[in-house]
């Protein structure tokens, strides 16, 4: 056990922290080292309890350049006779004779560089319904919600149609709304027939908040008071002002925690590992950040059009 290392948690202060082992002694536990996760080969950690268990993730490099304590990764000494060791244990016993139960943990091993044929694992998910769930959240958050913002933000109207922004902004943010629920139902499908913890990751955690958040606003929007008119009482215009804030402060809110949501996910364990998710990411990550990236062109150049056209002609100075 001495100098091998350990992934210590302690759920009740939300900490996972990397340490070097000592003996085993009396005073164990006050000689543990911390390694302080200098490698680089420590990522992503996150300890929570759901319904009585607590739950550990944390990715790792296992052959970090030039530290000793790695475990070694070698693909092509894995066969069906041979395994390599990692104990999971749970409690205090460890802190004075090292001797404590140990239980079985399932995990796969991955090669990005060549040797043996790897057996990647997408964490037993359904790799049909993972994409379901990309394509949808990235065509109603990087697409159709976002230009449906940028309308309403602008009231962009025709020569014909002034209102043709709340249509727009109306009809995207509902079949974004709609996608968004489709999305949700797929994953949460994916992660019951795998019969794996769901919201136990800050991806799933923040997506949640994202579905929740995005199903309030068409409730609030059936809610609007009406249209300020001359006629309209001061009590009615501020009604009107307090929920136009509230409204777009949480569309603003919605869309950049899933904007952040959707780059998280392309960069967990399950899309960099998956080959049969390493395509989807191949083309979906650069067109979310294509369509992203025309929304807030669009958004600026939609501004400084409504300001040119708002300032005053030589007339209207004098």
């Amino acid at each position: 056990m001495d100098g091998s290392y350990a992934v210590i948690a302690r759920p009740d202060e939300d900490v996972v922290e990397e340490w070097s082992l000592p003996a085993a002694s009396g005073d164990a536990y006050s000689k543990l080292v911390p390694l302080k996760n200098g490698s680089a080969a420590f990522t992503d950690a996150e300890v929570s309890q759901i319904d009585g268990h607590t739950i550990l993730s944390f990715r790792r490099t296992v052959n970090a350049s030039g530290d000793p304590n790695r475990l070694p990764f070698k693909p092509n000494a894995l066969t069906s006779n041979s395994t390599q060791v990692v104990m999971v244990v749970a409690g205090k016993a460890w802190k004075t004779t090292h001797s404590f139960p140990v239980a079985k943990a399932n995990f796969s091993w991955f090669s990005q560089h060549g040797g043996a044929t790897p057996s990647p694992s997408t964490g037993n998910l359904n790799t049909t319904l993972v994409t379901l769930h990309g394509i949808a959240m990235v065509v109603a958050w990087g697409v159709l919600i976002p230009f449906g913002i940028v309308m309403a933000k602008n009231k962009v109207g025709t020569k014909t149609d002034k209102g043709f922004w709340f249509k727009v902004h109306r009809f995207g943010n509902a079949l974004g709304c709609i996608l968004t629920f489709a999305g949700f139902a797929a994953i949460a499908l994916a992660y019951k027939h795998a019969k794996d913890p769901n919201f136990v990751i800050i991806h799933a955690k923040i997506g949640l908040a994202v579905v929740v958040l995005a199903g309030f606003q068409p409730l609030n929007a059936l809610a609007r008071p009406p249209v300020n008119t001359a006629q309209t009482d001061a009590h009615a215009v501020y009604t009107r002002k307090v929920w136009e804030i509230v409204h777009k402060a949480i569309g603003y809110m919605t869309t950049a925690l899933a904007w952040a949501n959707i780059v998280l996910a392309f960069q967990l364990p399950l899309m960099v590992n998956s080959p049969a998710l390493q395509s989807l990411k191949t083309w979906l990550q650069p067109a979310f950040f294509a369509a992203a990236g025309l929304a807030i062109f669009a958004g600026f150049l939609m501004e400084i059009v409504c300001v040119y056209k708002q300032k005053p002609t030589t007339y209207d100075r004098i």
